[in-house]
């Protein structure tokens, strides 16, 4: 058993010269137009660990839902084949989550943004071959982990993943360097980091954890991207032995996609596998036969994602000597759909087919609350949802859930006293009363929208039903829009059901109370 990590952080101590070349580096990667969304994605996705499930899962949930073409890839994921064995169609983030657990759906996050960012980049065929080793290697990693007392396995998967950054960051920022590198170590092969230093004044592993730590990502991640001792011992905590892992599988992955002769690879494992002896326990045959699976588990993560592989070299050179290798697609699938009008019709009838299949078993209110909140969301398209549920004792109406752009400042806000005043919010608790307000400015309407309500939001348009339960007003579901946006009669309608299904989640588990 491995001792759990201390938290002080062991970076090594780098030079005046690598410092400044960082700098430098850090500076031109900066500039680049991409670079600001990847890694707003990444720090989002990686950054939700408070400990608290609750607020992991919300949190994970509305990082992704910002991105509807994130959303609908992973989606697609999680129905394919490789996840969809839970019996049924998952057809929220929120969904996702409840079934597959938090840091699951973690991984598959950073996995689809991690191949989403070949985009049409002039060296997207060289990203390819980095980014399916990167995965190939986050696969393997998994699943040696699975023998390995106390290692978390979604862990093992991120670290292994970005155990390669560095490299990955210098053949989309720094094509020119990254091609006279390859052209040096093909001469000599002997040092590759100092190969590296020469050209870019820094290795890939210090490039790879400076933008790591730039982006805040947990020290056991940073850790793993480090380059690993000349002798590796036993690991003496869980930080070392996911990064001895993280290494291992990124070193077997490159020898499996490499243009080495088969008895060369094999040499090579036995090898690799000799040098890692002492932290990672594993036959050259069990490795074969992980190398196989793993190599499934890509092509159908590809296929699902709509990425074609098969151009990949590493790829190629992965397959080339298997005698019935996996089928790939051989052309790239559309791009995800866009977010139009059938497209959120349908997402609100699979939502609502969802949630109603969800309340057939045991379930946790919050979990069916936050789908219908996504379903809300995603399927009309609004700016912002809240869900409010009434505080008798205090006499508030107090926000519980809720998704939008910056929707934590407004759930610690967002809540009102219950009065006689005429303003929309009061007249909904108190009369039981729908609003659909195409114009909050009109004149049957800006007097009774409060003051506080449009400085926390700034509303064109707001959609307001009161959640019923024994004919008595308990909460209510607010959602707006900053831009005017007329809803469908058959739009009000779902609303409505949706609004009913929530009735019944607490209904239902205040009857089991």
């Amino acid at each position: 058993m491995v001792k759990a990590a201390t938290p002080e952080h062991t970076s090594p101590v780098l030079t005046t010269k690598v410092k400044n070349s960082l700098s430098f580096l850090l500076r031109r990667i900066r500039r680049n137009p991409e670079f600001p969304a990847i890694s707003q994605h990444i720090t989002e996705i990686t950054s939700k660990l408070s400990g608290d499930k609750k607020a992991d899962a919300d949190g994970i949930s509305n990082a992704i839902l910002k991105d509807y073409a994130l959303t609908h890839k992973i989606l697609r994921l999680v129905n394919s084949a490789s996840y969809g064995n839970y019996g049924g169609d998952i057809s929220t983030i929120s969904r996702a989550v409840v079934i597959l657990g938090f840091e699951k759906i973690r991984a598959i996050a950073l996995s689809v943004i991690l191949f989403d960012s070949l985009g049409k980049n002039k060296q997207v065929d060289t990203l390819k071959d980095s980014v399916c080793c990167s995965f190939l290697s986050a696969v393997i990693a998994k699943k040696l982990a699975k023998n390995i007392n106390d290692i978390d396995i979604e862990n093992a998967f991120i670290s292994s993943m970005f155990n390669n950054l560095g490299e990955f960051l210098t053949i989309h920022y720094f094509p020119k360097e990254h091609s006279q590198i390859l052209a040096n170590l093909r001469e000599n092969s002997s040092n590759p980091s100092h190969t590296v230093r020469t050209i870019l004044g820094a290795s890939y592993s210090e490039l790879g954890t400076a933008i790591a730590e730039e982006w805040r990502l947990p020290e056991s991640l940073i850790s793993s991207m480090r380059e690993p001792e000349e002798i590796i011992s036993k690991p003496n905590t869980l930080n070392e032995a996911t990064s001895h892992l993280s290494s291992f599988s990124n070193e077997l992955s490159t020898i499996a996609g490499s243009d080495q002769t088969e008895p060369n690879k094999q040499d090579s494992i036995e090898k690799l596998s000799s040098h890692y002896q002492e932290s990672i326990k594993s036959t050259p045959e069990q490795l074969q036969q992980t190398l196989l699976d793993s190599l499934n588990e890509l092509t159908e993560f590809s296929n699902a994602i709509g990425i074609n592989v098969t151009t990949s070299t590493f790829y190629h050179q992965l397959t080339t000597k298997i005698d019935n290798p996996p089928e790939q697609n051989d052309t790239e699938i559309a791009p995800a759909e866009k977010n139009t009008n059938a497209n959120r019709q349908l997402t609100l009838v699979k939502g609502i087919a969802d949630i109603s299949q969800a309340m057939l078993s045991d379930f946790e209110l919050s979990d069916i609350i936050n789908m219908i909140i996504e379903t809300t969301y995603r399927g009309m398209n609004f700016d912002n949802v809240v869900f409010c549920l009434r505080n008798n004792p205090k006499k508030l109406v107090q926000a519980r859930f809720g998704l939008g752009v910056d929707i934590q400042n407004i759930l610690s806000k967002f809540s009102f006293k219950i009065t006689n005043t005429k303003d929309i919010f009061n007249l909904s608790i108190n009369r039981k009363k729908e609003f659909v307000i195409l114009d909050t400015n009109s004149s049957n309407y800006k007097n009774q929208i409060p003051e506080w309500c449009r400085e926390l939001t700034n509303p064109a348009s707001i959609t307001l039903f009161p959640i019923t339960l024994n004919d008595a007003c308990i909460g209510i579901i607010y959602a707006d829009n900053r831009k005017k946006t007329l809803m469908t009669a058959e739009q009000i309608q779902l609303f409505s059901t949706l609004r009913n299904q929530a009735a019944l989640a607490i209904q239902l588990k205040k009857g089991k109370q």
